[in-house]
């Protein structure tokens, strides 16, 4: 093992220890064949939003739905229709309604990295250069 990776290690370590003092809880689920744009109008009492052909397949955690509206067609006109804080909302109880909807715990400097398998995984930032993944 090179020195370097000996420090990754030692530093990964080290910040497992001081970080299960202080952690983040977030709400996160598997979206499996999520009609998006029945679920909005439905939980927005809208009829609006188009229904365009597909379906979400992707976890989301509540801490990502600002993002996600921001990347998301059908979200982003549910928004221009009613509001930003509405769109959160409804999309905050879609995900805490599915049934793979998990609360996770994460320690600080980690951010969410919700995967189908693993709604609850995180990474975990050392330095602005190094990270390191959880599962």
């Amino acid at each position: 093992m090179s020195c370097t990776s000996a420090l990754q290690v030692v530093l990964a370590i080290s910040l497992l220890v001081w970080s299960s003092r202080a952690n983040t809880v977030d709400t996160c689920a598997y979206l499996d064949n999520f009609d998006l744009s029945a679920a909005l109008n439905s939980e927005l009492s809208i009829t609006s939003i188009p229904d365009l052909d597909g379906k979400l397949n992707r976890c989301l955690c509540v801490s990502g739905i600002s993002d996600f509206i921001n990347q998301n067609t059908l979200a982003t006109q549910a928004v221009s229709t009613t509001s930003m804080s509405r769109v959160v909302e409804a999309i905050a109880e879609m995900i805490e309604s599915t049934s793979s909807h998990e609360s996770c715990t994460y320690p600080d400097n980690s951010q969410a990295s919700c995967t189908q398998n693993n709604v609850c995984g995180y990474t975990v930032y050392i330095s602005p250069t190094t990270f390191c993944y959880f599962c």
